[in-house]
This record gives structure tokens, sequence and C-alpha cells, in this order.
């Protein structure tokens, strides 16, 4: 810690002696007046200096990201308190509001089953500071009983698949990364991995859904950096690796997609990722493994795993978790009549978005 606050200081000291020279040579290409007042702007300069910055390990924005080992990068405190929650665990004030979170989402799946909903089901995807650990910087290692620990603890076996425990061996089994470096979220291997653990579970609970769908890395590509280098303004700077997964057995499926309110085709041919939505989508697929309908309240976690759900199920009613309320659910579940209510989102939002059951409880 000391060598970096050493590298920093020396590092800022610098940049004041060469950032005026910088935004004059700045200024006069792009044909602008130099003023004094404009001579110590960073933003010319922000993406070589936080690039710079990051081989050292310092983050430019520390609360939006952390500098991992070996050029990972995980999210900071700014989004749901990501790292201080994991790194205090149940022994907070944040763990009664876990536990409650848990207790009321039973309580909503106790009251949509009895609607006539065939099931309601939970999938929580880990968080990549779970699954690689080991890239961590040593002061942001977790606590070893969670938030994520008290809310699973919370509801019973059959109204939540953790997915924490098996992305983690996969992890340590695959040769191939089950997250993006530069993102937040899972790949498309680490989503498929996900969706099929569990759909082989629910399918295995409810004999009418078939489920044979098979998937395999077949290659990979190099795309531009993720969420997480954007924040750090090196998205431009940063590369990562995307997974080529190849689906069995091999169909077009074309997944139409329908604003549900208004009735709006907004998209008609092939079957691309669908980022999640705050009013419903309705997306219907032409030749899907079920002719069954599904509600499914989820996050961006759910965007690698749209194109899957569209290959499992015929129409899926998708929205944004946070976006219902009781009576909003109450009202998509009569007008839709769904068979089954599927629930995905991230680890870290277990007292934020997931806290949202809890402010709505159904009465």
């Amino acid at each position: 810690m000391k060598k970096k606050v050493i590298v920093f200081l020396s590092l800022a000291a610098l940049l004041l002696a060469i950032l005026p020279v910088t935004n004059v040579v700045y200024l006069l290409r792009s044909d602008q007046e130099i003023k004094s007042k404009l001579l110590y702007r960073l933003d010319p300069i922000l993406p070589d200096l936080s690039a710079m910055m990051s081989r050292f390990g310092i983050s430019l924005f520390p609360s939006q990201v952390v500098i991992g080992k070996d050029g990972w990068l995980f999210l900071g405190d700014k989004y749901s308190e990501a790292i201080t929650k994991k790194r205090v665990g149940a022994e907070s004030e944040h763990t009664e509001r876990a536990r409650v979170s848990g207790a009321t989402l039973e309580l909503w799946r106790t009251h949509l089953l009895a609607t006539g909903v065939k099931d309601v089901v939970l999938m929580l995807a880990p968080d990549k500071s779970t699954i690689y650990r080991d890239y961590l910087p040593e002061w942001m290692r977790p606590a070893p009983v969670t938030l994520a620990d008290v809310f699973v603890g919370s509801m019973s076996s059959d109204a939540c698949i953790d997915l924490r425990g098996f992305i983690a061996e996969r992890s340590r089994q695959e040769d191939r990364l089950l997250y993006y470096k530069t993102d937040t979220h899972w790949n498309n291997h680490g989503a498929w991995l996900a969706y099929d653990f569990f759909m082989t579970d629910v399918s295995s609970r409810h004999s009418e859904i078939k489920y044979a769908l098979t998937g395999s890395v077949s290659d990979q590509k190099t795309i531009p950096g993720g969420d997480l280098s954007l924040f750090l303004r090196m998205s431009d700077v940063l590369e990562d690796f995307s997974p080529v997964l190849q689906v069995e057995p091999e169909k077009q499926i074309d997944a139409k997609q329908i604003d549900f309110q208004t009735k709006a085709v907004k998209s008609a041919a092939g079957n691309p990722p669908v980022f999640f939505q705050l009013e419903p989508l309705l997306v219907v697929s032409s030749d899907a493994e079920n002719d069954l309908k599904v509600i499914w309240l989820r996050d961006s976690f759910g965007t690698a795993l749209s194109p899957y759900v569209a290959r499992s199920f015929r129409e899926v009613l998708q929205v944004h978790y946070s976006a219902m309320t009781p009576a909003k659910l109450d009202a998509l579940v009569e007008a839709f009549r769904p068979d089954y209510i599927f629930i995905t989102g991230v680890e870290r939002d277990v007292t934020t978005f997931f806290a949202y059951f809890a402010d709505h409880p159904f009465r």
C-alpha cells in the first residue's frame, strides 16, 4: 500500500507539470481559444492517465471500479455497496434486510402459486467477485458468511436455485473463463452453464417441461472492453474475449419482440439478446421446445440468457423485477395467464433491488 501511495504522489506531481502543455496542444489542434482555466482540464488525457494508473493497481474511479490482479476489473461500492456489504458479510446492519427480502419473496411465491401459477423459481446469479476471488485485491476478500447466504437461507429450497456453488466449481474445471474480465457480467459460456443447470433442475420438477438443449464453446472472438472499462474511460484501450457458443439442436429461431401494452412489434426476426426492460416485453418464439407461457422477472444478468430462454419457451413476458408491485404483477398474471414465473437476479442486489420485495409484500 505504501508503494502505491508513493507511485500515486509521484504521478500526481508529474501530471501537474505536464497537464498545461498537454492541454495547450489539445486546444491548438481543436482550434479552441487558449484560456488559463482550461490548462488543467483532465478530460483530454483521462483515457491515457487511467490506463497508466491502472498498471499500478490504482483506479481513477475507485467508487465504480476496483483494479484486481492480472487485468481483472471488479465493481466498486457505488453500486449496491457491492464491496463493503460482502466484506462485512452477515455481521452488518443489512442482515435483517437480507432476511426479510428473502422471506417476503417466499410470500410472493406462495401468493402466486395460489393464483394457479405452476411454479415460481428464483435463479440467483453469482457476483464475479464470488467466482474469481483469487484475482481480488487482498483487502477485498469476502466474509465467510455473506448477505446472500442469509437471503437464500430465508427461503425454501424449491424457491431458489442458488448458482454460486455450481458456477464456482465449474470455473475451476473449465479452461475458458465464465465471466468477462472487463465487465460485471457472465459471458455466453457462463450464462449457458447457468441456464443448463437451472433448466435441468426445473424440468426435473415438472414433467411437462421438455429440455434437450446442449451447448459447447466452438470459438471465441475479441471484443471491446465491457462496462467496467467504460467506467475507467478505457473502453477504447482494453479488449476482452467473448466465447462463441454452439447450441444443439441447431435451428432457426425467430423471436418476435412485442410491447405488451401497446402491442407494437419491436423486432420480428432472429433471436438476439434482449436487454432488461422496465416495461413488459413479450417475446414469442417461432419454434420453441415448450408451448408454455412464462413471466420472467429479470435484471441485466438475463441478457446473455435470453436467447436460450427463447429456445425453451414459446411466450416469455420479460420485465425488470423492480418495475413490479404486487398490484402490477397480479394484473400481469391476470392478463397473461402464465404457466410459470421465473426470476433472475444477481447476488449483490439481495439488499437493494431484491429488497424491493420486502417493501412491497402481498397483503
